[in-house]
């Protein structure tokens, strides 16, 4: 398993790099990019932060593109190409780690060949970028975001936290505490850190693993009226340290900036919230909804149940993971739920429950390699197809190539003033039409200063004025 789990993160590393770097290369655009490039935080929950426990995301984000602008620039010389690669790399690690722990999930859990592993691990893979594609233009995928901030804050946080818990269904979960190496525990202990203080959009998966997991044997000691509260406690102590340290996220982003803009009329949010998630099954591929439709059935009258408790506890999660998700888009924001990356927690219960039920037919059903061998080309031709028709990476949907040269005039007028002697400049953007001229915001005065002399673009601070211009618009095709 271990032999072909390293050509398999190989391959699918390498096809992801392709997809992230070279047809779709992230740029950075909006004030959120040019202010999470150069912002460094130590990696720890700050009280009173702005986003206080968004440790990593905003740790590793400044961090990498530091790394890509003294090595990566220095060498090609392409300022917004060096932070697309960096990152980009670091996005397909995560993104590999993630389908890596699903094909050894899929190993570990079915007695099934290594093809029919790697042929589910394909579907998996493929439903990522073909689940919610339509024929047309402007499509998007699960991994789809609103820019590279949004990548580390949504995508990647819930990726780091999916992988987790895969990771720890296929070890026995965290009772298996005691028979894991000292490696093992230290790299958990990180990785449980970092998955809490990510988001709270995403730590979500984590936590209703664990909750699920409590509130299960919870239910079975009740049923055999053997509970004794200091006894589930004891048996229970790392999944209940979990939850009080998921817990404390809540209260530590309390204290946070961000916690201050929260929505009013939560009630009329909720309902709201709802019909935005049930507006989802419009927006899935015909193709997947067949799918999953058909492998349901099968798992519904398949005659053996050997894995019905493990199914519903992959249910129960996926519920509470749902629920959840609309109450916290109720106080953020309840538009929120219409979001691609906002729902990943979801559509990652969803995929794991199908793929599980797929493994279960597979492991109970003889001959279904040719089953899995079309379905599998299906996913690579689909993906195939529909990543030329894929939204860009930012808000305003604009060619990489375009975002590419708005950096690039950005650097230059730096440029000039400096070779002017200026120690403060007029720095002419493009005009939105917004209140603060979002994407591009009116207060980002500090950040373009501060980064320029940060990256070491100039040699010394100059200070900003913001002029907006329609001409830059249309110099960067900019509708």
């Amino acid at each position: 398993m271990k032999k072909s789990g390293f050509w398999y993160s190989l391959v699918v590393f390498s096809l992801l790099a392709i997809f992230f770097i070279v047809l779709h290369p992230i740029a950075i655009f909006d004030t959120d990019d040019w202010n999470f490039i150069g912002t460094l935080r130590i990696p720890i929950p700050l009280i009173g932060y702005w986003n206080p426990i968004k440790v990593f995301p905003e740790f590793f984000m400044p961090l990498l593109s530091y790394l890509g602008v003294f090595t990566i620039f220095q060498v090609i010389g392409n300022y917004c190409y060096s932070l697309s690669i960096i990152n980009g790399l670091f996005i397909c690690f995560i993104m590999t780690v993630y389908f890596t722990e699903f094909y050894f999930y899929i190993c570990k859990k079915f007695n099934l060949s290594t093809a029919k592993s790697l042929l589910i691990s394909i579907i998996f893979i493929g439903m990522h970028f073909c689940a919610v594609a339509h024929n047309g233009k402007d499509n998007v995928f699960l991994f789809y975001s609103y820019d590279m901030t949004c990548m580390y804050h949504y995508i990647l946080s819930t990726l780091l936290n999916a992988s987790l818990v895969m990771h720890l269904i296929r070890y026995g979960g965290l009772d298996k505490w005691g028979t894991f190496s000292k490696k093992h525990r230290r790299l958990l202990v990180l990785w449980i850190y970092l998955a809490l203080f990510s988001s709270l959009y995403s730590n979500v998966v984590l936590a209703s693993y664990v909750g699920v997991e409590l509130l299960m044997r919870l239910i079975e000691e009740l049923k055999n009226r053997n509970f004794r509260i200091k006894d589930y406690c004891t048996q229970n102590k790392s999944l209940l340290i979990v939850i009080i340290f998921w817990l404390s996220t809540f209260v530590i982003e309390k204290t946070g900036g961000r916690s201050v803009h929260h929505a009013t009329n939560i009630p009329n949010n909720i309902l709201s919230g709802m019909k935005q998630m049930l507006l989802w099954f419009w927006r899935l591929n015909i193709l997947f909804m067949i799918f999953a439709v058909v492998v349901i059935l099968c798992k519904i009258f398949l005659p053996k149940k050997d894995h019905l408790t493990e199914n519903i506890r992959y249910l129960l999660a996926l519920c509470l993971t749902t629920l959840y998700i609309i109450l916290l888009s109720a106080v953020v924001n309840f538009s929120y739920v219409s979001r691609t990356d906002v729902i990943l927690p979801i559509s990652f219960w969803v995929l794991l429950t199908l793929m599980t039920f797929l493994g279960e037919l597979s492991e109970k059903i003889k001959n279904t390699t040719i089953i899995l061998a079309v379905l599998a080309t299906v996913s690579i031709i689909g993906t195939m197809y529909y990543s030329n028709t894929y939204k860009e990476i930012n808000y305003v949907n604009l060619p990489y190539k375009n975002c590419e040269a708005f950096v690039d005039d950005v650097i230059s007028q730096f440029k000039t003033a400096e070779s002017n002697g200026q120690s403060e400049m007029d720095l002419v953007l493009p005009a939105f039409d917004t209140d603060d001229n979002w994407p591009i915001a009116d207060y980002a005065d500090t950040t373009f200063s501060g980064i320029m002399y940060y990256h070491r673009i100039v040699k010394s601070r100059i200070g900003v004025t913001m002029v907006f211009s329609s001409e830059k618009n249309k110099e960067f095709g900019i509708e």
